[in-house]
Formats: structure tokens, sequence, C-alpha cells
């Protein structure tokens, strides 16, 4: 048998965020979707709050600040 998944590992990108010192699991800007392709956990994802950049490479946590300017 073969059991197979995605799972989507999100950091957000907010200055307070990238500040933050403590375990990631537990700040409210870590989040994790599992499905069964990218698709499905982005669209979890969204739905949940999260802003993912069209790049795939920025994300931010519900609630969060956008930052607009990345070197």
């Amino acid at each position: 048998m073969i059991a197979a998944n995605y799972t989507l590992h999100l950091y957000c990108d907010c200055d307070a965020c990238e500040a933050y010192q403590g375990e990631v699991e537990h700040h409210p800007g870590f989040g994790e979707y599992v499905g069964e392709n990218w698709s499905e956990v982005a669209k979890q994802a969204r739905n949940a709050g999260w802003r993912i950049s069209k790049d795939r490479t920025r994300c931010f946590a519900p609630g969060h600040k956008m930052k607009r300017n990345f070197e």
C-alpha cells in the first residue's frame, strides 16, 4: 500500500513574525495544511485567511501586515 499526501508549512513573512524568537509551531504566524496537491492545500490556507504570493515565495498570516518591499 502507498499512502501519499502534500503538506504545506507556512511561515509568515511580516516583520513581527520574522522577529519572533519562540517555538514557531506555537506562533500565530505558522500554518500547516495537508492535502493531495498544491492547489488543495493553497486553497485551504487562503480560505483560512493566509495570503500567498503568486510566485509562492512569500506568505502572510491572517490579520498580519503585508510587507511591500523585498530585497
